[in-house]
């Protein structure tokens, strides 16, 4: 996104505009095309630091959000749809600031598969498939870089997404002779891994190995900051 909340004015540090029809997207383009062609493939989305796909090719984000201390998301995207940004953030039934936007006539938003403290800035996202131990199979880890706004510590951990299935509906990833049911998707939220550096990003290697990306060495919302590091976490076999 380009705003906090989609505000905008005649504040110099501001947009005249507020957000634009591009602006708090997922895009999507064809990289075999010489000039490919932007689509926008979901829309309220404010800030996906991280994003993955699943063993279903189902594609999930963080989402980071405003200064306000709403909590902050993980989504399941969807092509088409949108995420509530910036005139809904999290399971608020309320607007955070004065010059938010109003909600459009007829607009429908998603709600987030899961939740995470305000500020605790959700990062990279990866899905443990069968390389991983059974407990953690069909699980997202989310990296949280930690707080750099409000008075409580929150974040500079991993967390682990499990998630839950609820079956209505028509699923569009299956053929016209096997139409099933589409999930509607709830996550839970526990601890992984903490305290971890102002993690950034998580990366699989495909064999029961997830490396952790740190910017700095720091575990506090103060302090120096040391060189990061890149940290393996694996599997015993």
């Amino acid at each position: 996104s380009r705003t906090d909340h989609g505000e905008k004015g005649n504040d110099p540090k501001r947009s005249t505009e507020g957000e634009t029809p591009v602006t708090s997207a997922m895009w999507r383009l064809d990289p075999k095309q010489d000039q490919p062609k932007l689509e926008i493939f979901a829309k309220g989305i404010r800030n996906a630091f991280g994003f993955c796909f699943d063993d279903r090719g189902r594609l999930f984000a963080s989402e980071n959000g405003p200064n306000a201390d709403a909590p902050e998301e993980l989504n399941f995207i969807e092509k088409g749809k949108h995420y509530g940004f910036p005139y809904r953030f999290a399971d608020w039934d309320h607007k955070a600031y004065d010059d938010q936007p109003e909600m459009p006539a007829g607009l429908k938003t998603e709600p987030p598969v899961a939740m995470f403290d305000p500020h605790s800035s959700p990062s990279g996202v990866v899905y443990l498939g069968d390389d991983f131990p059974p407990p953690y199979r069909g699980t997202l880890l989310v990296a949280r870089f930690g707080n750099l706004i409000g008075p409580k510590e929150v974040g500079f951990d991993i967390v682990r997404v499990k998630l839950k299935e609820d079956k209505k509906g028509s699923d569009p990833f299956m053929t016209a002779d096997k139409k099933g049911s589409l999930p509607v998707l709830t996550g839970e939220v526990a601890p992984f891994m903490s305290p971890v550096a102002r993690p950034t990003d998580l990366h699989l290697d495909g064999h029961g190995k997830i490396y952790v990306c740190e910017i700095w060495r720091q575990i506090h919302n103060a302090g120096e900051q040391q060189p990061g590091r890149i940290l393996e976490i694996a599997v015993d076999r």
